[in-house]
């Protein structure tokens, strides 16, 4: 079976990553055009219809938008809102790949439903995120406290993947605002990033991964690491420091109180958090 929707059930793998159930109706509308396969969607047309009801089920009563929501996926190593923005892009999108297996099944009904939702489950995306520059990261939901402060990498997803199953631009988004969001993403989080990589969360106010204290990584206390895991600074010659720790000449007794990583690319960064108790500074 496939994780999200199997041929007997659409469930999600123990009630999480429930973007997985809404990635495989992309999928499989995804190789309409790539395997040529109109039959698969017969087969499989009460497994679609029973993901996208799955899918639908999630919207919440309380919430004022028809976004499902709050819907764990396999983004969750950060934190998430209530409404968050890429669940919230990839619902459109999933409508638009049961449209696309509609037609293939012959089910010009479904198909016609499937499409006016997914424009709809676009202009909700926009009503709910859209901050006039960007898509913010989520907000509670009755919309409030939109999390403006943070851009998600992933804003764009059902975007991107629409485009490159072929069927243009996400349904319901004005093109204006996909191109004013990917130029604010590129301006505000990965520009300021070392490398050119930034965090897939970012917080505009700190400059750096959009992590909240209680969380944990490696045994560290992120909250510790103000810019050092994501988006290191860089000295006035523009070089960061990149001399490698050595977990052999490192002892205990030299560890500090509270472990840190400075200024490292990104695989030093991840080798000291992981394996080094000595901090590494730029000269």
């Amino acid at each position: 079976g496939v994780t999200g929707s199997t041929r007997n059930s659409a469930v999600a793998a123990n009630s999480e990553y429930e973007d997985n159930t809404m990635g495989w109706v992309y999928q499989l509308g995804k190789s309409l055009g790539t395997l040529n396969n109109p039959e698969l969607a017969t087969e499989l047309w009460p497994q679609i219809t029973a993901a996208v009801a799955h899918t639908a089920s999630l919207i919440g009563n309380s919430s004022a938008f028809p976004i499902p929501a709050p819907a764990s996926n396999t983004y969750d190593d950060f934190w998430e809102p209530p409404i968050d923005s890429y669940v919230a892009s990839l619902y459109p999108l999933t409508l638009t790949a049961a449209a696309e297996l509609a037609t293939a099944a012959g089910n010009a009904t479904a198909a016609a439903e499937f499409t006016s939702a997914a424009a709809a489950a676009g202009r909700a995306y926009t009503a709910a995120l859209y901050n006039g520059e960007y898509f913010a990261y989520g907000a509670e939901l009755n919309g409030s406290n939109r999390r403006d402060d943070v851009v998600f990498g992933g804003q764009l997803a059902g975007q991107f993947l629409s485009r490159h199953a072929g069927w243009g631009d996400l349904a319901g988004l004005d093109f204006g605002q996909i191109q004013s969001a990917l130029g604010a993403q590129l301006r505000r989080q990965v520009s300021q990033a070392y490398d050119f990589f930034p965090a897939k969360v970012f917080n505009l106010t700190s400059g750096s991964a959009a992590v909240r204290s209680a969380e944990r990584y490696s045994g560290l206390d992120l909250a510790v690491l103000p810019r050092e895991l994501h988006g290191a600074r860089r000295d006035p010659s523009g070089v960061c420091c990149r001399r490698p720790c050595d977990p052999r000449a490192d002892s205990a007794a030299a560890a500090p109180a509270r472990p840190r990583v400075v200024d490292q690319p990104l695989e030093s960064r991840v080798y000291h958090i992981r394996h080094c108790t000595r901090v590494v500074v730029c000269a």
